[in-house]
């Protein structure tokens, strides 16, 4: 089975053809139009051995349509808001403006994510500082206070009578935190548990507004946080294996 190269530009052209719709069509018709598709490709609706290939072909440029809907509230290739599209008159006019929405819908991906990578630091790292600045506060708050001679008050546990947190406390918070942050490897439950429904919910891809989480194997192995709707990860984007990668 060929291995699809996923820094490719998706042929959106060629999907648009595939599902018989065009650039102009809203996304509740791309998607009925790719359930369709999908039902007659999909080796349990009774598509061939070799259909396969064209499905997963198939699922990576609607993937990457749905990505570049959410992030620009237009499917790829569709005039932008206050625009008409360029007229044409012969086959190869009919080509320039596919060539010309590729190289803006690159060059505003190109600066976008420049853009979206040093908000989703400057972010990253204010929660990084606040949950130190929280774990030390605790921490302090747990010591027991030291008599008049300086000598350290034995630790006594938060019960009816004090309100003192414990270290218990802090390892409990901390936990907290630790639970609500999507890692590689969890499945889809724990990501339902964390980020709650998704907006559109793919096999391969959850989509949370602009922002989305890959799974490979029904796990986590991709993501990407945008600062419009965190998701909470330790980096901003994290890329995914081959959509075809052999689960074992």
């Amino acid at each position: 089975m060929a291995v699809h190269n996923d820094s490719a530009a998706p042929d959106f052209t060629a999907m648009y053809r595939e599902l018989g719709v065009d650039a102009t069509c809203t996304l509740a018709d791309l998607r009925a139009a790719w359930r369709r598709r999908v039902s007659k490709l999909h080796p349990d609706q009774g598509g061939s051995a070799e259909d396969t290939g064209r499905l997963q072909e198939l699922n990576r440029r609607y993937d990457a349509a749905l990505a570049f809907h959410a992030r620009f509230g237009r499917l790829p290739g569709a005039p932008a808001a206050g625009t008409l599209p360029p007229a044409s008159t012969d086959s190869a006019a009919d080509s320039a403006p596919d060539r010309s929405w590729r190289r803006a819908d690159a060059d505003h991906d190109a600066q976008g994510t420049a853009g979206f990578g040093a908000l989703a630091r400057y972010f990253v790292a204010v929660s990084l500082i606040a949950v130190l600045v929280l774990g030390w506060r605790l921490i302090d708050r747990a010591a027991a206070p030291t008599d008049r001679q300086g000598d350290a008050a034995p630790i006594v546990a938060a019960g009816p009578s004090t309100g003192a947190p414990t270290t218990d406390v802090v390892a409990s918070v901390a936990d907290t935190a630790m639970a609500k942050t999507i890692a590689a490897g969890q499945d889809k439950d724990t990501v339902r548990h964390i980020l709650g429904e998704p907006l559109d919910m793919h096999a391969l891809r959850w989509h949370y507004g602009p922002s989305w989480v890959d799974f490979r194997c029904d796990r986590v192995a991709g993501w990407y946080s945008s600062p419009l709707r965190p998701l909470g990860t330790g980096t901003a984007q994290l890329e995914a294996p081959p959509a075809d990668t052999r689960c074992d």
